[in-house]
């Protein structure tokens, strides 16, 4: 990452930030999912962005991945409960790694992706259906 430019790290960061977003507001695996997982893994420094870090914003890449997964087992009628939460519970060990205690304006809106994506995974997990209209 250290080797683009500033405007080639604003598209990649904005990229990568508005797919994973869009996967998990449209229940699809993000277009780019690997290439997103290698980046944030590169430190892409996403937290400049969306005031998320590159662990959680990961998990939430890798969630939305899990949720696609998910639903075409259920689909195919293979769904496999044990793999689910194996996959789920590696994916939340991985959020909870980076997670420390810091202040700020900034670290609350981390806290906040890295407690609602905690609860996202869970809920994949857990087998609840989601609501198909906004009530």
């Amino acid at each position: 990452m250290d080797n683009l430019s500033a405007l080639e790290l604003y598209f990649c960061r904005t990229l990568t930030s508005d797919d994973i977003l869009a996967a998990l507001a449209l229940h699809r695996e993000p277009l780019l999912f690997v290439s997103h997982n290698i980046n944030l893994r590169l430190n892409l420094r996403a937290m400049h962005m969306t005031g998320c870090s590159n662990n959680v914003l990961n998990g939430i890449n890798q969630g939305a991945q899990l949720d696609s997964w998910k639903s075409k087992q259920i689909s195919l009628r293979e769904l496999s409960v044990v793999d689910l939460c194996k996959n789920g519970s590696t994916i939340l060990a991985h959020i909870m790694e980076g997670s420390r205690t810091v202040q700020g304006p900034v670290a609350i809106v981390g806290d906040i992706f890295r407690c609602a994506t905690v609860i996202y995974i869970n809920v994949i997990m857990s087998g609840n259906r989601r609501l198909s209209t906004v009530r």
